[in-house]
């Protein structure tokens, strides 16, 4: 099974799928290419905000995908991988494709120059425009990406 050394299945996919075809067959679906994609930018993005001296209490540097957790009161359910009947999101989302991910964080102003700036080595790409979805980076990955492509939701 692939594994994510950062992320549980649970905050990355959601819970009927998990349920329907178990953890196994969807973080194989997600695939260890796009999990150490995954892993990398959450190590990057901590690194980088304590080199900026910001917040340094754990819940203030974590990304998160799906949950509850750190400076949020909402619980997240449908930023991960969706099944395919999910009405979250556009019929043909990359997230039900088991290849786009919906990263929040308390400072998004540095994981989108993370992002911007190492777009392939992170295997990114494509990004929703972050003026129009401010409080979350969409991301799209892919095994080989050419260029980071910014689009409007």
């Amino acid at each position: 099974m692939a594994k994510s050394r950062y992320f549980t299945p649970k905050e990355l996919i959601q819970q009927d799928l998990i349920t329907q075809y178990g953890v196994d067959y969807c973080m194989d679906k997600i695939g260890q290419t796009t999990l150490d994609a995954l892993d990398s930018l959450r190590y990057d993005y901590q690194r980088a905000i304590e080199l900026l001296d910001r917040d340094k209490s754990t819940k203030d540097i974590q990304i998160i995908i799906n949950g509850t957790w750190g400076f949020w009161r909402t619980k997240f359910k449908y930023s991960g991988v969706r099944a395919v009947d999910c009405k979250i999101g556009a019929l043909n989302s990359a997230h039900k494709k088991f290849r786009a991910f919906d990263l929040k964080c308390k400072h998004i102003d540095v994981l989108i120059k993370l992002v911007k700036e190492n777009s392939k080595a992170y295997h990114i790409s494509r990004i929703e425009n972050p003026l129009i979805t401010k409080t979350w980076l969409h991301c799209e990955f892919s095994p080989f990406p050419d260029e980071l492509i910014i689009f409007n939701p």
